[in-house]
């Protein structure tokens, strides 16, 4: 490949040469052609191409059925998406391959032995001659079996430290959730109330609802205090029984991870029963 250039000030030319050698050590060439007051003139280096980089973009994954499948990230190199690409996902006590397709997506499939649940799946890629490793990107991945459901209720003591709650104070709280025949959106009930701390929450919609062994968790939108905008995650244990709950903003000021409101405990009566 030739690439022209005018020299400036001090004789220095600037250009920029796409490189296509493979990576390893390459030739490089310049020549001056003369003009009317000097002759032509050239000189040869040795450079070293190196690997391009790679990256991954997560994707915002859907909660899928059991036996489904999901396309959960993006690879790409030197800002092009590489297809055709070898990469491992781990997650769910399960370590697959995969390739990625000629957009450089990623597709997690439950048939390669992803169980039913919510888990975080971290994806890498080991590189090639051409592109170096890719650091890993971990994506939320919510597996969910129609015929499971969830009941429970009773009372705990809330978890030290607490999250925008009072320590070891008793805190109430009763849910019910399920999917109907032939539906993918779960249905039923979540309630919390911790009156010490001045905080009452009442789910409004369940986004979804997974279930792997004794535990249970789901996620969804509700009121606090009656007023709207907030978020939940529940994770609910059949065996010691015991609730963890998750309260944040809708509006992005606070996060899953950074929530408003995050507590957990033993039931000290009622009941978790995973069905």
């Amino acid at each position: 490949m030739r690439v022209d250039a005018i020299t400036g000030i001090g004789g220095v030319a600037n250009a920029e040469l796409l490189l296509v050698a493979s990576p390893g050590l390459a030739t490089v060439g310049v020549g001056f052609a003369e003009d009317l007051d000097f002759l032509g003139s050239g000189a040869e280096a040795t450079i070293n191409v190196g690997r391009a980089p790679s990256s991954f973009t997560a994707l915002d994954s859907s909660p899928l059925p059991a036996g489904g499948s999901v396309l959960i990230a993006t690879l790409s190199g030197a800002g092009e998406p590489l297809g055709g690409q070898l990469v491992t996902l781990t997650g769910g006590s399960r370590t697959a391959q995969t390739f990625t397709d000629g957009y450089g997506r990623v597709r997690l499939d439950t048939a390669d032995g992803f169980p039913s649940g919510a888990y975080s799946v971290a994806v890498t890629y080991d590189g090639n001659d051409r592109y170096e490793p890719a650091t890993a990107v971990n994506v939320l991945i919510v597996v969910y079996d129609p015929t499971t459901f969830v009941t429970g209720g009773g009372w705990f003591m809330t978890s030290s430290p607490s999250t925008g709650l009072l320590s070891g104070k008793k805190t109430n709280i009763g849910a019910n959730m399920k999917y109907k025949n032939g539906t993918t959106v779960p249905t039923g009930s979540l309630e919390f109330q911790a009156k010490e701390s001045n905080v009452s929450f009442k789910a409004t919609t369940i986004d979804w609802l997974a279930i792997s062994g004794n535990k249970a968790e789901a996620q969804g939108h509700g009121t606090v205090n009656g007023g709207g905008g907030w978020s939940f995650r529940v994770v609910m244990i059949d065996g010691p029984d015991s609730f963890t709950i998750t309260i944040w903003k809708d509006d992005g000021s606070t996060t899953y991870a950074l929530p408003s409101y995050r507590t957990s405990g033993s039931l000290g009566s009622g009941n978790v029963v995973v069905h």
